[in-house]
């Protein structure tokens, strides 16, 4: 029995929804690699990390395939006639499913290969907004051992995903003019503020004076990201594709982008309760760190 075809083909029972084929075909992979996992094993645990996490994907297609099958279950029209008590709730099983998924995933080895076999079986349920933490470390550990085409294709295929227009107000290109936002603007902190008014001076010096064009476009942004919580997601994302765009040496690419980001993140910051302070944080503490390192003689190297 050959183990690929096995399991791929558990993979695509499993997208046309036959659950008896797809359950055998993971079994016919267990088979195949039960000699080789065990040979492995006995020769050292780290030769043998790489079959243990197969086997914890064949061990995820099988929950992968119980959940579905409550998930129809909870669509059916007789469960309209079950008492409450036995209805099945989907909801409630995606939940725990995904939270059993995540500790899971916290204690796995920090690898490229694992996390991307792992998150790409998981695909088969999880949509583009549902494991954003496990995306993000996916991308991190493909920046650090520069698989450059798998950091940018984990971060990009989830934006697209979800409609996210890199090149749009979301994300701080094309905001209204007049407002301060333009990139020839004063915005916050401006070239014109002295050191002496950074240090001396008022909070209003260096923030930004909204107004109530400020708010009604504050409002729009979030319509159009669909929520708060989306448009948090989404903003993550990018975050994390600007970190990518700047290790792969479009550095100006990634300054100008992340300064408009920053624009948006202080906005909804002021106008919205925000579910995530620290990536507001975050951005301007990675602005001032790449712009110290884009300038010798603020980062003393002249």
């Amino acid at each position: 029995i050959d183990l690929d075809g096995a399991f791929y083909r558990g993979i695509l029972h499993i997208h046309r929804r036959e659950w008896n084929c797809a359950a055998e075909a993971i079994d016919d992979a267990r088979r195949a690699m039960d000699s080789r996992f065990t040979t492995l094993l006995s020769e050292s645990y780290k030769r043998a990390y790489p079959s243990m996490v197969t086997a914890q994907t064949l061990a995820e297609m099988e929950e992968i395939i119980t959940y579905r099958k409550l998930e129809e279950r909870s669509c059916c029209r007789l469960g309209g006639f079950q008492h409450a008590a036995n209805r099945a709730d989907a909801g409630e099983a995606r939940k725990r499913l995904l939270d059993v998924w995540r500790k899971r995933l916290a204690g796995c080895r920090l690898d490229v290969e694992v996390h991307s076999s792992i998150l790409a079986v998981r695909s088969l349920v999880l949509g583009p907004a549902d494991a954003v933490d496990d995306v993000l470390t996916l991308s991190a550990l493909a920046r650090h051992t520069q698989c450059y085409k798998l950091a940018e294709r984990v971060l990009c295929d989830p934006l697209t995903e979800l409609n996210a227009d890199l090149e749009g107000p979301l994300f701080g290109k094309g905001l209204p003019a007049g407002l301060g936002f333009g990139d020839n603007e004063r915005n916050g902190i401006g070239i014109d503020i002295s050191i002496d008014q950074l240090v001396t001076g008022a909070a209003s010096v260096v923030m930004p004076q909204y107004r109530d064009a400020h708010e009604q476009l504050s409002k729009q942004i979030v319509r159009d990201a669909d929520g708060l919580e989306m448009l948090n997601v989404k903003h993550r994302l990018y975050y994390a594709f600007l970190k990518h765009l700047w290790a792969t040496g479009k550095c100006d690419e990634a300054l100008l982008r992340l300064s408009r980001l920053n624009n948006v993140v202080d906005l909804i910051a002021h106008f919205e309760n925000s579910p995530n302070d620290s990536l507001r944080a975050a951005c301007w503490l990675k602005l001032g760190d790449w712009k110290i390192e884009r300038n010798p003689f603020l980062s003393g190297q002249n």
